[in-house]
């Protein structure tokens, strides 16, 4: 059946399994099964709930970093359209999103509209069914910040008409994030073993706190990053570097990593680890600097020197974070200027396809940025007190390391304005390259007067993405965003 549907789901789900595998998310299709047929066990239903994780996989290799870096100061790409944002609603990339998007929200609603009539273990059941929701709200609080108003559904996609939605108020679609959110801090602590990666009490408050900066509800905020904190399960770890290599996979400074895999399962195929170290690395640079192993280097994913200069001087997270030049053997030997990320390079990677990759995990949330949500939170409260400066330098504190004390000093009688603007540059180069440069412009309000001055092509549309072209035409119910 040839699918032209919202969501890409309608009678039959694809089903992926973690049997034999060290690592839950190593995903690879068995079957295309009836749902009916298939939610009949407990073991369907951990199946079901991985195939909701497995969407995570494709947006980070995918989307993510071209609308979360490129679309910023951040970095540039040869990719014009996002990068100079000559983007309109027939854009490739912007309808990859919306549906890989959907496809994990449609995977997770079927997930909690099946999973309730199995027989089966009943903690294990109530365990799945808010790791169901954690995504779901994770995937929705994507789409409502990008593109806005979007429509709502909640239930399982069982005809071609389930799928002629209206755009929903995005104050309702928050009000759904937050409900799955809450419902979500039921989830485990912490897991062990071949569980490691699924989300945790610790990942939906972090991303609920995440939802109420972005609704400006400072308070609230405030309390979800303090119960994170008051709760000891994470801390930085003590070299910045370190964070971004395969052995700090889930570590204690992760609170939700994507999982990622390379190598075969016997009997079932191949799983494709991420591609970032190839994908980032300069062009032509093939295995001439440390960590590429790359085939075909992308040159993707440019830093800029508006990003270089936003880092204090000597702060040690810019060496650790990018490099501007590498050497290329002679003869003549020569320096090759360009700017490149070194946080995705991983020297365990191999090039060459599915199969093949690097095994080190995407920090989609860590311990650091919540430090910084919390001190961000606290200043709009009640301006830089006490607590926020100590989280905030406790970020400043790792990062500077051995270095001297005056290398990154602790702030300190910052009045709300310059705090404000001393957390946003703090976020800026502590999370550089991890995908929340855009949405912090955006929620802060600085998108429009930082954007416009680096790319004569900004418009105020471009604070929203254009409803996909695509999806206008198979939904008639659907209308477009303002200026597309």
């Amino acid at each position: 059946m040839k699918n032209k549907t919202l969501l890409f789901a309608v009678a039959v789900v694809s089903l992926w399994t973690a049997s034999g595998c060290s690592k839950f998310l190593d995903l690879t299709p068995i079957s295309v099964a009836n749902v009916n047929a298939f939610y009949k066990t407990g073991q369907d239903a951990v199946l079901a709930v991985n195939a909701s994780y497995n969407n995570l996989l494709d947006l980070y290799r995918g989307e993510m970093w071209l609308l979360g870096e490129v679309m910023s100061d951040n970095t540039d790409d040869p990719d014009a359209s996002i990068d100079n944002f000559s983007i309109d609603a027939n854009n490739g990339s912007i309808e990859s999103f919306w549906r890989r998007l959907y496809s994990g929200v449609s995977r997770c609603n079927t997930v909690l509209n099946r999973v309730p009539g199995i027989a089966m273990d009943e903690q294990l059941k109530q365990r799945l069914l808010l790791e169901a929701r954690y995504l779901r709200a994770f995937y929705y609080f994507q789409l409502v910040q990008f593109y806005g108003d979007v429509p709502l559904v909640v239930n399982e996609v069982v005809s071609l008409d389930d799928n002629l939605v209206a755009r929903t108020a995005a104050a309702k679609v928050y009000e759904l994030i937050i409900q799955d959110l809450t419902a979500a801090e039921g989830l485990p602590v912490s897991y062990e073993g071949s569980n490691l990666g699924r989300a945790t009490r610790g990942a939906a408050k972090m991303l609920l706190a995440k939802v109420y900066l972005v609704q400006r509800n400072w308070p609230q905020a405030a309390a979800k990053c303090k119960e994170v904190i008051d709760a000891g399960t994470y801390t930085l770890l003590p070299n910045y570097a370190d964070v971004f290599t395969v052995a700090s996979n889930n570590s204690r400074e992760s609170v939700f990593d994507i999982q990622f895999s390379v190598g075969a399962q016997a009997g079932t195929g191949t799983f494709p680890g991420n591609n970032f170290f190839e994908n980032f690395a300069p062009l032509g640079s093939a295995s001439l600097v440390t960590g590429v192993n790359a085939s075909n280097p992308g040159g993707r994913n440019t830093p800029t020197r508006n990003l270089i200069d936003a880092y204090e001087p000597n702060d040690p997270r810019l060496a650790a974070s990018l490099a501007t030049s590498y050497v290329r053997p002679g003869p003549p030997v020569q320096t090759i200027t360009v700017n490149y990320i070194l946080k995705t390079l991983d020297p365990t990677a191999t090039a060459g396809g599915i199969g093949q990759g690097s095994r080190e995990g995407w920090r989609a949330l860590r311990y650091a940025d919540l430090l910084l949500m919390y001190a961000e939170a606290l200043n709009e409260v009640s301006g830089g007190n006490a607590e926020a400066f100590n989280a905030i330098n406790q970020v400043r504190r790792r990062a500077r390391g051995s270095a001297a004390a005056t290398v990154l000093p602790d702030l300190a009688g910052l009045n709300q304005v310059d705090f404000r603007s001393a957390v946003a540059r703090e976020r800026r180069v502590e999370l550089a390259f991890e995908n929340h440069r855009w949405t912090d412009l955006v929620r802060t309000g600085q998108a429009q007067a930082v954007m416009s001055a680096l790319k004569p092509t900004f418009q105020a549309r471009n604070l929203l993405m254009p409803i996909p072209q695509r999806e206008l035409i198979v939904n008639s119910l659907l209308s477009q965003n303002t200026g597309f």
